[in-house]
C-alpha cells in the first residue's frame, strides 16, 4: 500500500469506543496509531470504507475522553497478514478538538493545526 498520509502518526494504543454516526450501537477496539488527520482502529468487525463514524478515545493521562468524528477511509479485514480494523480521517477539528489532541499525542511532537 502506498503512503499517503499528509501527517505522521505516533504508534498509540488506546482504548476507544466506536458508532456510525446516528446510531446508538456502539463497538470498542483500541487504536494502533493517532495523528493529527486521521488514525487505525484494530477491530474484529471493522465498519465499511466511505462510513461516517463518531470515536471517543480514553487515554489514562486525560479525566476526559477526547471525541472526534470522520470517515471510514479503508479497511483492513480479518484474516489478512495485517491486523483487521479500519483506518480514519478525521473531520475538521475546531480549537478545543485540535487541543485535545494535540495534548494526547504529546504537543511538543505535533503541530494540530490544518495544513
Amino acid at each position: 500500500m502506498t503512503e499517503r498520509r499528509r501527517a505522521r502518526r505516533e504508534p498509540i494504543g488506546l482504548r476507544v469506543r466506536f458508532r456510525k454516526q446516528g446510531s446508538a450501537v456502539e463497538h470498542v477496539g483500541r487504536t494502533a496509531d493517532i495523528g493529527p488527520q486521521g488514525l487505525f482502529v484494530r477491530c474484529d468487525r471493522p465498519l465499511p470504507p466511505g462510513t461516517a463514524v463518531e470515536l471517543e478515545l480514553s487515554s489514562p493521562s486525560a479525566w476526559d475522553p477526547v471525541r472526534l468524528r470522520g470517515e471510514v477511509r479503508w479497511v483492513s479485514p480479518p484474516g489478512t497478514a495485517t491486523p483487521a480494523g479500519f483506518g480514519v480521517e478525521l473531520d475538521r477539528l475546531d480549537e478545543g478538538g485540535r487541543a485535545a489532541l494535540a495534548q494526547l499525542l504529546g504537543a511538543s511532537a505535533y503541530d494540530a493545526e490544518e495544513p
